[in-house]
């Protein structure tokens, strides 16, 4: 399936996606932050796809979007978000966006890009 990397600061929510997305045969990656997240991306991002919240502390996922873009203007980011107004983020170059909360295979279709 995929390479992911699951940023987002609530723990909780975090390791309940890397469990999913995992049981679903992807290679799953998870930072606490932005800047963990950037860190990761830097030294492994082959292949590697990005699901980012946007309100986090340090970095938010606006700010990992643009370092990531900066990095690998092809880079494929989801972006995820209570708020509906982070909708806008695909103007900003967001490959997708997904409203929490969601359901897991709704994640997955964006992920793995198919459709059922």
């Amino acid at each position: 399936m995929s390479r992911v990397l699951v940023v987002d600061d609530e723990r909780s929510l975090r390791d309940t996606i890397r469990d999913y997305l995992t049981i679903k045969g992807n290679d799953v990656i998870t930072a606490s932050d932005g800047e963990e997240g950037l860190k990761f991306y830097e030294k492994d991002n082959n292949g590697l796809k990005v699901l980012t919240d946007v309100d986090m502390p340090r970095m938010n996922g606006f700010e990992l979007l643009k370092e990531i873009r900066e990095i690998n203007p092809d880079a494929y980011v989801i972006v995820m978000s209570g708020n509906d107004e982070n909708g806008e983020i695909i103007k900003y170059g967001a490959s997708g966006f997904i409203k929490k909360p969601f359901e897991f295979r709704d994640l997955e279709k964006l992920i793995n890009g198919y459709e059922e």
